[in-house]
């Protein structure tokens, strides 16, 4: 596979990805608001007054917006036709394990050219790498964050990337210079942010934290701080885990 083929592969993954992720997000979000309609047509019940006709009217919306979510994530599970397997918000039922370095390699491949045109330098360190392996799957997200970073760093500055072993998988650590980090529990529940500075960052690394949670991972975001003690940039933690992590 060429690498023009090979990154236009990684992208419709992420896109898929994503859909499954937000699919499941907007299911989470709307089953609070489904059972505290139950509980008042529980209360209806208890005390008619009128109410009968508009509680069956509640109960069937209440099902019949249940099963459309449920159909929703349905419709977005991928099946992957050459393996005939079936998976959800990026969580496949075999594994498909590589070694991190290989993975590593493939990513700078992918990068490199982009950071080039953008006078910016990847740096990397691999000391603390090892044998670790990490699903496959998991370089869609990683091309996705460093392409991204690659592109918001500014001219003639340096991309950090330092790869270590981790428990079940590796951690991949990127610094960015001159971008602030967002909120710690809003990558976590995947709030969203209306448009305006600082938006656009925000969504690429909340997207890319929904991914690695669905694929058992984590990313996590803070904020670089120079000798000075000033904040220099944002410092992204991924953890990339093996299938079975």
């Amino acid at each position: 596979m060429s690498l023009l083929e090979l990154l236009d592969t990684l992208y419709q993954q992420q896109i898929r990805q994503v859909a499954a992720e937000v699919a499941a997000a907007i299911a989470h979000a709307a089953g609070t608001p489904l059972n505290v309609i139950g509980g008042r047509a529980e209360l209806i019940r208890q005390d008619p007054a009128n109410a009968a006709a508009q509680v069956t009217r509640i109960e069937e919306q209440v099902r019949k917006l249940a099963d459309g979510l449920r159909q929703f994530v349905d419709y977005l599970t991928i099946e992957e036709p050459s393996t005939g397997r079936r998976e959800t918000s990026g969580v496949t039922s075999s594994p498909m394990d590589v070694p991190a370095a290989g993975l590593l390699e493939q990513l700078l491949r992918l990068v490199q050219p982009l950071a080039l045109a953008r006078e910016v330098e990847i740096a990397t360190d691999v000391t603390e790498l090892g044998s670790a392996r990490v699903d496959a799957q998991a370089l869609a997200n990683l091309v996705t964050l460093l392409s991204w970073a690659a592109r918001r760093a500014p001219a003639a500055s340096k991309v950090q990337l330092r790869v270590a072993a981790a428990p079940d998988g590796a951690l991949f650590e990127i610094q960015i210079p001159g971008l602030p980090p967002p909120d710690a529990w809003r990558l976590e529940h995947f709030d969203a942010r209306a448009p305006g500075q600082g938006s656009e960052p925000f969504r690429i690394m909340a997207i890319c934290a929904a991914v690695a949670r669905g694929q058992r991972g984590k990313l996590q975001a803070e904020a670089l701080v120079d000798a000075d003690g000033a904040q220099s940039g944002v410092q992204i933690r991924l953890l990339c885990r093996t299938s079975s992590g």
